[in-house]
């Protein structure tokens, strides 16, 4: 994470600048601050954690919604292009701060694919490093959230079990973290999984 500083006025050398660490922060937990100062709120970041949506919500706010949508079809368009997934971080980040901004079922549907179709070991590992659970987990309660259990909407249901399945999770405890197997679980009680068939398919 970086932070930049700017001021508004001419600040001459050797003046003592305060600041307020009380930013908004993207991530799992704030950080101790040891400054000592009375008025010190004791932690860098607050001690709410922002959640990925709202991270992503402010970025798009004033921004125009055809033009939105058509660079995020760009967007998607480039990362298909070598018809092999995510070949590198870069990439990886791209397609991260893309699933924030997506908003077509077909556009949530073209990341999963993207998940899917990763060959490079490291770029799957590097899409959770970069909260990808979390990211996943949008798209699942953005589903719960529609009403009807319509067929794109079973259909979506299956893409996150694919991608969920390619991804290296290897603890419980990162499904559970995320929230994403809360989820699982409440699918599978109101039957809304597809039921796999005798032969499997």
């Amino acid at each position: 994470l970086r932070v930049g500083f700017f001021t508004t006025k001419t600040v001459a050398a050797g003046t003592e600048l305060t600041f307020d660490y009380q930013f908004q922060r993207y991530g799992k937990e704030a950080q101790k601050c040891f400054c000592g100062a009375p008025s010190c709120r004791g932690f860098l970041g607050g001690e709410n954690r922002v959640s990925v949506r709202a991270a992503g919500g402010k970025m798009k706010k004033d921004r125009n919604r055809k033009s939105a949508l058509t660079t995020v079809d760009e967007e998607l368009e480039a990362l298909l292009e070598n018809g092999e997934g995510l070949c590198d971080e870069k990439q990886v980040v791209s397609l991260c701060r893309l699933m924030v901004r997506v908003e077509t079922m077909e556009q949530k549907l073209i990341c999963l694919k993207l998940i899917q179709n990763t060959q490079n070991p490291s770029c799957l590992k590097q899409f959770l490093d970069h909260h990808g659970l979390s990211l996943l987990w949008i798209f699942m309660v953005e589903l719960s959230e529609a009403k009807g259990n319509s067929a794109t909407g079973i259909k979506m249901q299956i893409e996150i079990m694919k991608t969920l399945a390619v991804l290296p999770i290897s603890t419980k405890n990162m499904l559970e973290e995320s929230k994403v197997l809360t989820l699982i679980q409440r699918w599978a009680q109101t039957k809304t999984l597809p039921q796999q068939t005798e032969n499997g398919a």
